[in-house]
């Protein structure tokens, strides 16, 4: 099958863009098109839309079902990790690194990233103050004796992460590379954090933040 757009979730058109990379014969265009629709491997996720009222046309969205087995496999592993108790800190810890100075909403996070559970999240729009609980979090994880790290999409993400919350971090294509040639392995004396934004814009300013204790 020709290679499919770099999207989870695609449109017709997106599969023309990369077709005309190949041909210009509007016969073949349209058998490969055709061929790909039809593929057991392509789901339909959208059927296409049309708003009467605005005159909006929605196309139909789709998707793989590789993507599709994939994604439920990591829900089933965070699933997995969010019940396993292994990395609480002591109360006491908690109360010796000064987190009164945090918000109510800050103090929730930082007991909730710090609880038992291998695998937590944080949600908080821009501002929320997300960035000061995480440089918190950092300390306490390191005073426990843990090692902080972190990952991002995108390089500029990662260094913001690191110049602002003092944790080293790198893109996730960095730390991919790096375990597939078997450096910089997680064990369980590691904290990994993932700074992944839902949405950017006015309409989805919310963020998710990751932990996940290796």
């Amino acid at each position: 099958m020709t290679s499919l757009p770099a999207k989870k979730v695609f449109e017709e058109r997106d599969i023309a863009k990369v077709l005309h990379r190949y041909t210009d014969d509007e016969r073949v265009f349209a058998q490969l098109l055709a061929r790909i629709l039809q593929s057991p491997e392509i789901l339909r996720i959208d059927r296409e839309r049309i708003d009467l009222m605005a005159g909006d046309r929605f196309p139909a969205k789709y998707t793989t079902r590789k993507l599709i087995r994939l994604e439920a496999e990591m829900a089933k592993r965070a699933a997995w990790l969010a019940r396993q108790s292994t990395h609480g800190i002591r109360k006491e810890l908690m109360r010796a690194m000064s987190v009164s100075r945090l918000s109510i909403e800050q103090q929730a996070a930082i007991a909730n990233v710090t609880g038992e559970g291998r695998l937590t999240a944080v949600v908080g729009r821009a501002g929320a103050g997300k960035t000061t609980m995480m440089k918190v979090a950092r300390e306490i994880w390191t005073a426990a004796g843990y090692q902080v790290v972190g990952g991002a999409l995108a390089g500029k993400a990662a260094d913001g992460l690191e110049k602002e919350a003092g944790i080293y971090s790198a893109t996730l294509a960095s730390w991919e590379r790096r375990w597939a040639e078997g450096n910089a392995t997680l064990n369980n004396k590691t904290v990994f954090f993932l700074g992944a934004a839902l949405g950017r814009g006015k309409r989805y300013p919310q963020q998710q933040d990751s932990f996940h204790s290796g």
